[in-house]
């Protein structure tokens, strides 16, 4: 199954697609330990390759939240040391308001838990951009909307273009590329909860515009990156600043994992 031509808005997934195959291959793998399931997942990812990412990266998520494998996969990495050490070194607390928290990472992919605090995002201000890859998303708790755009004569967003290019390593900085003022239209805007998945194209332009009173947690899984920049768009002209990386102590991880289990047990989100 190829992906859809849609590279500019969200494609919801839609749970009654067949899993089944993959649904054993990723619980057996999961059963053998976290090595064996990072392998599979990246092996999976780069057979399908980039024409069947939508319904290679959608599978693999419904697969993955499943109430009782997601709850084994983080307790599997609660009790490895040498695998909470690699969450805890790739994980950190991201400015826009929410944690980012990398739980499995191989060379065709990253799994990410993001845990978004409603107190944090009244303050911060996410621009208007696209990734370097594909990803796809599964809401495990709370809300959140989400507007895409693109550019559009007369657009009602008057913002300050960027081409954004990431550090190449960690002894690097990101920069940033202005590229002037450009107008974008809001093309579509999305509310999702709770038990919805979706798929996002790296080209498609979006940012979250609001969040639950309760906050929101996603497991999102991106392929690799296809391009080597990506576009921001800000509201004023944007300021680098030195990246400082607020990282999490192994309690704190530890606790998180507790309180997002005994969030999906209360709420039976991720059945």
């Amino acid at each position: 199954m190829k992906m859809t031509n849609n590279t500019k808005d969200i494609a919801l997934f839609e749970t009654s697609q067949t899993i089944t195959l993959i649904e054993k291959i990723l619980t057996k793998a999961l059963e053998e330990g976290l090595p064996n399931l990072k392998q599979k997942i990246d092996h999976i990812i780069a057979f399908a390759g980039d024409d069947a990412a939508e319904e290679t990266l959608n599978t693999i998520i419904a697969t993955l939240t499943q109430s009782l494998l997601f709850e084994e996969l983080l307790a599997k990495i609660s009790v490895s040391q040498d695998y909470l050490n690699k969450v805890l070194k790739r994980s950190y607390y991201h400015k826009n308001g929410f944690d980012k928290l990398v739980l499995l990472q191989g060379e065709n992919f990253k799994l990410r838990l993001h845990v978004f605090h409603p107190a944090d995002r009244s303050t911060a201000m996410e621009n208007i951009h696209d990734h370097r890859w594909h990803f796809a998303s599964s809401i495990l708790y709370g809300q959140f909307g989400m507007e895409l755009f693109q550019e559009q004569e007369g657009g009602e967003e008057q913002r300050f273009a960027y081409t954004y290019h990431p550090a190449l390593d960690k002894k690097d900085s990101y920069s940033v590329e202005e590229r002037g003022k450009v107008q974008l239209g809001c093309i579509a805007n999305h509310t999702l909860v709770a038990g919805m998945q979706y798929f996002l194209h790296r080209e498609a332009l979006h940012k979250i515009t609001s969040m639950g009173k309760e906050g929101c947690v996603t497991l999102m899984l991106t392929a690799a990156g296809q391009k080597p920049t990506c576009k921001l768009y800000a509201a004023k002209p944007f300021e680098q600043e030195e990246v400082h990386m607020e990282r999490f102590t192994e309690a704190q991880l530890l606790n998180r994992f507790n309180w997002l289990t005994n969030k999906l047990n209360d709420h039976q989100i991720a059945s």
